[in-house]
């Protein structure tokens, strides 16, 4: 490795190939630079260069301590391009990862892109480089910086890296092959990709001139040769070339080592370190070597010919100065020399072969290759006779007796324009007659003493053409044209060459007149429609004269066909028959009032030309009343507007209005008299009854209802009945006191949309004080439980008599003295049943209530009672009463069990009643066990059976054996609230 002259080089950790960051490898284990890395992307692969200010996150120890103070400050290069693999992977500055190659068109084989490792085989696959594709726009280059956001001091350059297949064969296959060309793909260029390659040679590792243009026999910069892309070879002296770099260690991405001029340097592999590889400097190549408007020039089929390329717009770019026969200098697949000899253009270069010119004047001429052979083009005073063009035209042609003139049609008369002087007087050339008096040597119809006819030529050579003929033998031209009616008459024209043309004459407006005047072959009409003006025919099927509207026909001449309305009808050009089914009615008839018709059609005729008419009134509203009703006109049976026949002999108080007459019904909708009787809203329909309101509550007493018209009500009326709701029962502002229990009240406590409570008033004024209050209980829908505790048979059955319910139990048992075989039990339950009452507390205000028991024993069940055993020791039978508390009903039982029941005893239920708003309410709630009986005893196992929830105890199923309670069953009763 070698350092730049006045220049100290800072390599950070390792340089050639001993990176220690293995997510960022360098090419060719060459170390590469990022800008603005990230904090865990290890820096060893960066050189720093004191030419550009560091940027500020350059680590301190990469700047030399001992780096001199006139150097400025240091920058970061590369050698190579930074390998990557996610975009992630390349710094700010250095672009994306380009894992493949855009190319400008697809190649021949089809692909658009190509991966990066197939052009630089060092990258393993899916691996790429940091920068930017530069096939389509060279200035995304300018946007990169191997220093980050700080531009390099020398910048990125477009540099072409793949070639695709030419358009054009190579190599060629032989002349000439122009059928497998296609024009638009020369046009389009041969397919490239290119990439921006970085400023290598700022790294203090590579050649300052590395890949810059130079001049043969002036030295490159270091080691550097200059080198000729045309020759492949180190460039002549005083020829263009470009620097490449000796080959220490690698060469770059894009870059191979090859022998030159007896070194090793860095080639690149496309022979080019810019966008255009253009070896013949002719402009034209591989890439972007066109100007803006085309930078993508066609193909240049010999790079190293600057002469030979493919121009679409001018194929004859390289003629005539280039001419052999294995040329192909425009690149089209043909022969230059097939393209010229002989050619109208370029036959006087070359004319029977490269080379070959024949071109120049002559002796009185000059010459031209015609149709391959060099001629001499004589002026008219000469000829060449003697067979030999170049001598000239050595013969004069005044002798009029050996000129002739060419007969083209063989019609036996020469053109003027096209004479020949023979050479030998006894051989006239063929082809040619000694006169000059045909007028149109192109056409045998055309001679001087033809006849004239119509085809477009001077037949007879007089100067004119198709003159004084006719297409008829008559003299006229009178002809049958393709047309109908009377477009039929036609013109015949002389068209010329086309020969006669028979012209139809021209249509004219459809008239009545038996014709097909518009020529659309329908006589007297037009597509169906008669002509504008045509009379139209009305159907009379009762034969007077008169005829109707529904089934007019348009027609010249009256239809021949009777009307499809009436089969013995008939046609008439009057429409105005009002009954076309009696010949009687119709406008030509006096009207007769006497009949029911309209016996002259006219409906408001005037009344002196009526027979038998009668009187009417004048009533414009129309409501059968007249302002004057003493003022009669005659009339007949359909009376004129605003007039009417009088109902009575009674005014009309308002004659614009027809709702206003002495029938009309007087109504609060309307603000006038209805009924003519002088007076508005008297006896009116549509009252609206009001009320007083004293205390305010929107009701008031129906017997200070009042019907009034609300629309017309005054104010103070509306003040004194504000409204419409009766059926209030106290409209007093004065207090008062409920007599039995003291509640004071006023009117505004009782109304119609008052809620009842209990507190001795009709709240509602429904007329019943306190409805919906409690008064008293129901029960009923008695049903077993079917829930039964122990076992046995011989089952009793007691229930509580009426809407009586239990509320405790008192049992019969036995409790031995010691143990004595079992004996103890439960011999009897004797059931204590109460009458629910509700008690009223009329203290409260408003009143409140609770429900109370009356209770009593009512019977039992029982098995065998026995007396005191001193055999076993048993005690004395002993009676327990078991009672539910205050106002609680029983639920169902508790006790033990086994085989029989050893003890039993009640569960409770707490009523409780809910008087907020009417009607009241009843709810069981507080659930509780009570006492059990008979105690002292716990065998077999608890047990516990109730009714349903809104159910209490009416009575209950015991079965017993052995005089002793084995089972159980409740016999449940729903309960509820009677309400006032």
């Amino acid at each position: 490795m070698r350092m730049k002259k006045y220049q100290a080089v800072i390599i950070a950790s390792v340089v050639w190939g001993c990176s220690s960051d293995p997510q960022t490898p360098v090419i060719g284990d060459r170390p590469d630079a990022g800008v603005d890395m990230p904090a865990d992307n290890n820096t060893s692969d960066m050189t720093v260069t004191p030419d550009m200010t560091t940027e500020p996150d350059l680590p301190v120890d990469m700047v030399s301590e001992d780096m001199p103070s006139d150097m400025g400050p240091a920058i970061r290069t590369l050698v190579n391009y930074r390998s990557c693999e996610l975009d992630s992977d390349c710094p700010v500055g250095l672009g994306t990862c380009v894992l493949e190659i855009p190319l400008n068109r697809p190649d021949a084989d089809g692909r658009d892109r190509v991966p990066l490792n197939e052009i630089f085989p060092e990258l393993a696959q899916g691996q790429g480089v940091c920068s930017s594709v530069c096939t389509v726009n060279t200035e995304s280059c300018s946007e990169l910086s191997v220093n980050g956001n700080t531009p390099d001091p020398q910048p990125y350059v477009c540099q072409v890296i793949f070639e695709g297949q030419s358009p054009y064969p190579n190599p060629a296959p032989a002349l000439p092959f122009d059928g497998e060309l296609s024009p638009s793909e020369l046009t389009a260029g041969v397919p490239f990709g290119a990439i921006c390659r970085p400023p290598f040679q700022l790294s203090p590792d590579v050649d300052d001139g590395f890949c810059a243009p130079c001049v043969g026999g002036e030295a490159c910069a270091g080691s550097a040769v200059c080198w000729d892309a045309l020759t492949g070879e180190a460039a002549a002296d005083g020829e263009a070339g470009t620097c490449l770099g000796a080959c220490e260690g690698e060469c770059p991405s894009g870059f191979e080592c090859a022998d030159i001029a007896g070194g090793s340097y860095c080639r690149p592999i496309v022979d080019t370190c810019t966008a255009c590889l253009d070896r013949d400097g002719d402009g034209r190549g591989t890439g972007r070597c066109g100007g803006a408007a085309q930078p993508v020039t066609p193909v240049d089929c010999n790079d190293l010919n600057a002469d030979v390329y493919y121009d679409a717009v001018n194929p004859g770019h390289a003629f005539p100065e280039f001419c052999a026969p294995e040329n192909d200098y425009n690149c089209n697949g043909l022969s230059d020399a097939e393209e010229q000899i002989a050619s109208t253009l370029w036959g006087d270069d070359h004319c029977t072969a490269c080379g070959d010119t024949c071109s120049g004047d002559v002796l009185n001429g000059s010459l031209s290759c015609v149709q391959g052979v060099c001629t001499a083009i004589c002026e008219m005073t000469h000829a060449s006779c003697d067979g030999d063009a170049r001598n000239g035209c050595e013969q004069p042609v005044d002798d009029t007796s050996r000129i002739y003139y060419r007969d083209s049609d063989g019609d036996g008369f020469g053109d003027p324009n096209v004479p020949q002087f023979a050479c030998d007087p006894a051989l006239p050339p063929a082809g040619f007659v000694d006169n000059d008096d045909d007028c149109d040597d192109t056409s045998d119809q055309a001679r001087p003493g033809g006849t004239e006819v119509c085809d477009g030529l001077d037949n007879d050579c007089d100067g004119d053409f198709d003159e004084g003929i006719t297409f008829n033998s008559n003299g006229t031209n009178d002809c049958n044209a393709a047309a109908q009616g009377i477009c039929a008459n036609g013109t015949a024209q002389c068209d010329g060459v086309a020969g006669w043309t028979c012209l139809a004459a021209d249509p004219e407006v459809e008239m009545c007149n038996g014709l097909d005047d518009n020529c659309d072959g329908q006589v007297d009409l037009t597509n169906g429609v008669p002509p504008v003006g045509a009379p139209i025919w009305y159907p009379d099927c009762d034969n007077d004269g008169y005829g109707v509207q529904p089934g007019a026909l348009s027609r010249c001449f009256e239809p021949q066909t009777a009307p499809t309305a009436c089969p013995n009808g008939s046609w008439s050009t009057v429409n105005t028959d009002c009954n076309d089914s009696d010949p009687s009615i119709n406008p030509g008839r006096m009207e007769d009032c006497s009949t029911a018709a309209d016996d002259n059609c006219l409906a408001n005729d005037p009344p002196n030309t009526w027979t038998n008419a009668k009187s009417y009134y004048f009533d414009r509203d129309g409501d059968g009343y007249s302002p004057t009703p003493n003022s009669r006109t005659p009339y007949c049976t359909i009376i004129p507007n605003n007039w009417s026949e009088a109902l009575f002999n009674q005014s009309d108080c308002d004659d614009n209005n027809a709702s206003v007459n002495p029938s009309a019904t007087e109504t609060c909708n309307t603000p006038y008299d209805d009924d003519c009787d002088g007076q508005v809203h008297d006896a009116a329909t549509g009252k609206v009854r009001r009320y007083r309101d004293v205390d305010g509550d929107g009701y008031g007493p129906n017997t200070s209802g009042f019907d009034f018209c609300f629309s017309s009500m005054t104010t103070n009326e509306q003040n004194t009945y504000p409204t419409s709701n009766g059926g209030d029962c106290n409209d007093s502002t004065t207090q008062r006191q409920v007599a039995s229990n003291g509640h004071l009240y006023t009117g505004v406590d009782q109304a119609p949309n008052k809620i009842e409570v209990c507190e001795g008033l009709d709240n509602n004024c429904d007329g019943v004080i306190d409805d919906g209050c409690p008064v008293d209980f129901n029960v009923r829908n008695a049903r077993s439980a079917n829930d039964v505790k122990g076992s046995g048979s011989g089952w009793q059955l007691f229930e509580c008599p009426g809407n009586k319910v239990m509320s405790g139990i008192r049992v019969r048992g036995k409790i031995p003295a010691g143990f004595c075989g079992g004996e103890t039990g439960v011999f009897g339950v004797h059931a204590i049943c109460t009458d629910p009452n509700i008690s009223v507390n009329t203290n409260n205000n408003p009143f409140t209530y609770t429900t109370v028991n009356s209770s009593s024993e009512e019977g039992s069940i029982l098995g065998f009672a026995p007396g005191p055993d001193g055999g076993c020791g048993w005690n004395t039978i002993t009676d327990n009463t078991l009672n539910c508390s205050g106002d609680s009903s029983m639920r169902g039982f508790i006790g033990r069990s086994g085989a029989r029941i050893d003890r039993i005893g009640p569960v409770c239920v707490q009523r409780t009643l809910t008087t907020s708003v009417t009607p009241a309410t009843l709810n069981l709630s507080s659930e509780s066990n009570g006492s059990q009986a008979p105690s002292g005893w716990n065998g077999g196992g608890d047990f516990r059976t109730t009714c349903a929830n809104n159910e209490v105890v009416k009575g209950f199923w015991g079965a017993f054996q052995n005089n002793r309670l084995t089972a159980v069953d409740l016999r449940c009763i729903d309960m509820s609230l009677i309400n006032r």
